[in-house]
């Protein structure tokens, strides 16, 4: 659900739920199924991002993101650049669990943090950026204006990914 928030908006996700409640409050039978809160999704998503509510509500979609490398370098004046190499494969489950690995064409956010307060796991969000990814292989740079810590993809694992640890490499 946080992965729909973020790609059509929390009005959207808001405004599908509250058609999908009207449509169905004190109604007699028959009663609503998960099918009649999915067609709400799709009635408030834009066409290009349909996609999203069928790998989040009809397939078992799994990716499996990683960050394989990264390095930051001073620009002076406070200015640091960020540069990230990261593998994104998608892959889609049957009904017994075989795993087909099908092409990669999606929205998926690259970020870097600073370093923690004590106690504290996570530090600042210094850049967070959706990005179209339709490649396994992927290079991004960008400029931060605090000292990175940690730098990668799918920072704040919107999506399920079998391994989540390896989305963040340390800088």
């Amino acid at each position: 659900m946080y992965y729909l928030k973020e790609m059509i908006g929390e009005d959207s996700v808001n405004a599908a739920l509250r058609a999908f409640l009207e449509k169905f409050r004190y109604a007699d039978p028959p009663y609503p199924v998960s099918l009649d809160a999915i067609d709400e999704f799709y009635a408030h998503t834009p066409d290009s991002l349909r996609y999203v509510v069928k790998d989040l509500f009809e397939d078992i979609t799994l990716f499996e993101n990683r960050c394989r490398e990264a390095s930051v370098k001073d620009l002076g004046n406070g200015r640091w650049e960020v540069s990230i190499q990261v593998e994104c494969r998608k892959l889609k489950a049957d009904d017994l669990g075989k795993e087909t690995e099908v092409p990669v064409n999606d929205y998926i956010e690259i970020g870097a943090f600073a370093k923690p307060p004590s106690g504290k796991k996570y530090g600042k969000t210094l850049h967070r950026q959706r990005v179209k990814i339709n490649q396994k292989d992927n290079k991004f740079t960008f400029i931060v204006h605090e000292k990175p810590e940690k730098a990668g993809v799918d920072p704040f694992s919107l999506l399920v990914d079998r391994n989540p640890e390896d989305n963040l490499k340390e800088l």
